[in-house]
């Protein structure tokens, strides 16, 4: 009798060569992503930089709130006045009080308020960012009753932000006016003692 051929098989075919392992790339680049999206997912949110503007206005508000009715407000002039001015400002300031060698001059009145006498309380601050490194504030405040504005031009430096010229609107530039009264003093001071070489028998 002829050899009868066996049943083929029930199992369903899958289309796999037989004898060959199966290639396990498929599910480690599987595994490979779900680590990628869990990782990913854990990070923290990345935090947003610090806007200029935020860093000058509390500065300005720091500032003018020792000019409240109880604060005790640093004078331009004074040696710890670094932490609020710039070093250009500190050399003509510096220079205006050698000039004057005592003599009363324009920072008897503090120009950050116009004022002798103070109770501040800030009104309204606006920022006008000039580049990365320069900015102009617009602090209007009311003092005593009255009302006024005083424009600081701000510099950034290594230390954070600091005052690099103030304005009142009786004076555009303070930088400009100390530069002024100072080469009146010493003019003034040069005319007395060629006055007083004359003078001499």
């Amino acid at each position: 009798m002829p050899r009868q051929k066996p049943p083929p098989s029930s199992r369903p075919s899958t289309g796999e060569r037989p004898g060959l392992p199966r290639n396990p790339a498929p599910r480690r680049l599987k595994a490979l992503l779900l680590l990628c999206l869990l990782g990913s997912s854990a990070l923290p949110a990345p935090v947003p930089a610090a806007e200029p503007s935020n860093d000058i206005e509390r500065f300005v508000r720091a500032l003018y709130l020792n000019y409240q009715a109880k604060g005790k407000p640093v004078r331009l002039n004074d040696p710890r006045a670094d932490t609020l001015i710039t070093a250009d400002l500190r050399a003509v300031i510096e220079g205006n009080a050698k000039a004057l060698n005592g003599a009363a001059g324009l920072l008897d009145t503090d120009p950050l308020c116009a004022c002798r006498q103070h109770d501040l309380s800030v009104e309204q601050l606006s920022i006008s960012m000039n580049g990365e490194k320069r900015a102009s504030v617009s602090v209007t405040f009311i003092n005593q009753g009255w009302r006024r504005t005083t424009r600081l031009s701000l510099a950034k430096t290594r230390a954070g932000w600091r005052i690099d010229d103030v304005a009142q609107p009786n004076m555009p530039s303070l930088r400009r006016a100390l530069e002024k009264e100072s080469r009146s003093a010493i003019a003034q001071r040069s005319a007395c003692a060629r006055q007083n070489r004359r003078s001499e028998p």
